[in-house]
């Protein structure tokens, strides 16, 4: 997509704070002003490092989402800095830092005022940012709410605007217990990784030294849930599922999941993936994205996930994964449902069939081929008359 000139702000984010960034651009141009950034304005096939770059070099001001997860991309860092190289001294203000949780402003960041979005109410937090992009003072209009009373009300909010993030669902925890923890949370944060829908969107949380110990150790791996999505809650529960059947046979390693309120503790033995707790742990959390999702853009509203219209359920993904578990027979299936496969995720050899047939159901519901799950499921039924999921029984 061709940039003009007149943008006023680039917004540089990395993956976990998209619906911050979403949300702040929103605000910003209901605003009046002009803005860049990856979701929205990066188009299939094109370029990511160029676009970023022309981005960042074309729009009058850089608004860097600061988190944790900001400070470790180096993508982040080279977008703030080149911001930051134009006006070092920050004359012009070409560089704005909205910090959206509780954490450090290291090296030339420290040197620079930045606001804070979260911990406060929606309505306040669009006024802080306002108030920074129009380079005024920080008072409120009206006297602020009295700290010992109560909450600040939420405004009615536009039914086609992002969910303010701090109202959504928490990110859900993994915790391994035992022995080797350290090193089992990092075989579950790359696995989670190779997942499309969960990429950019698991991280690591550390915990200081123990007595002893020379660094940092592992404490959890954290999963940021894609806003307006159940589909991420449903990838999360298949990876963690093919992540438990990857271990050694003999190798029974207890997981803690842990989001807001709900809580539960499983192993990864075959019996532990089936725990009837574990099932309603992610119905719950399916139930919570669906209370705090956010609207399309076209109305309609986030519920509307992978198995509803034209993606695919959990159920379907497993399905096909199992029967056509190998690239020429997810090939060969696809070209007699009428879809052309290179139009979809590559599947090539030792990807996991289950990533790729949730990459294609992420794909169908985004419209690649309208019709395309009903075909697919079709095609499948001719080669497996009796299967209860392809016919529609299951």
């Amino acid at each position: 997509m061709a940039m003009s000139d007149d943008v006023n702000f680039f917004v540089s984010y990395t993956g976990v704070d998209e619906a911050w960034a979403e949300w702040i651009a929103w605000v910003l141009e209901e605003a009046g002003y002009t803005t860049r950034l990856q979701v929205w304005d990066f188009g299939p096939g094109s370029r990511f490092v160029d676009q970023m770059h022309q981005a960042a070099q074309q729009a009058q001001r850089t608004v860097a989402v600061l988190s944790d997860a900001y400070l470790g991309s180096r993508f982040g860092a080279a977008e703030w800095q080149a911001a930051w190289a134009d006006d070092p001294d920050g004359r012009i203000g070409k560089l704005l830092v909205f910090r959206v949780e509780d954490c450090p402003q290291p090296g030339l960041l420290g040197q620079l005022v930045s606001v804070d979005l979260f911990g406060v109410g929606q309505e306040a937090a669009a006024g802080r940012l306002l108030a920074a992009a129009r380079g005024e003072r920080g008072k409120p209009s009206t006297r602020p709410v009295f700290p010992g009373g109560r909450a600040v009300s939420e405004g009615s909010v536009d039914k086609r605007a992002p969910v303010f993030p701090g109202q959504r669902p928490p990110g859900v925890e993994l915790i391994v217990v035992g022995d080797a923890a350290g090193d089992h949370l990092r075989s579950l944060r790359s696995w989670l990784l190779e997942e499309p829908e969960l990429r950019g969107r698991v991280s690591l949380r550390e915990a200081p030294p123990g007595p002893g110990e020379m660094g940092p150790r592992p404490a959890a791996v954290v999963v940021s849930l894609r806003a307006s999505a159940l589909r991420s809650v449903q990838a999360l529960d298949l990876a963690l599922a093919s992540w438990g059947r990857s271990r050694r046979s003999g190798q029974e390693i207890q997981v803690e999941l842990r989001a807001g309120d709900l809580r539960v503790k499983v192993s990864t033995s075959s019996e532990g993936l089936k725990n009837p707790a574990l099932r309603s742990f992610f119905e719950a959390l399916e139930a919570l994205m669906v209370a705090g999702s956010a609207p399309d853009r076209d109305g309609s509203n986030g519920a509307d996930t992978v198995g509803v219209s034209e993606g695919l359920t959990r159920v379907q993904v497993e399905a096909l994964a199992e029967v056509y578990g190998s690239p020429p027979a997810a090939g060969a299936l696809m070209h007699r449902a009428g879809l052309r496969p290179e139009l979809f995720a590559a599947f090539v050899e030792g990807t996991f069939a289950v990533s790729f047939w949730t990459e294609v159901g992420h794909q169908l519901e985004l419209g690649r081929a309208p019709g395309g799950a009903a075909s697919l499921l079709t095609a499948a039924a001719e080669d497996y008359p009796g299967h209860p999921v392809f016919s529609g029984r299951g």
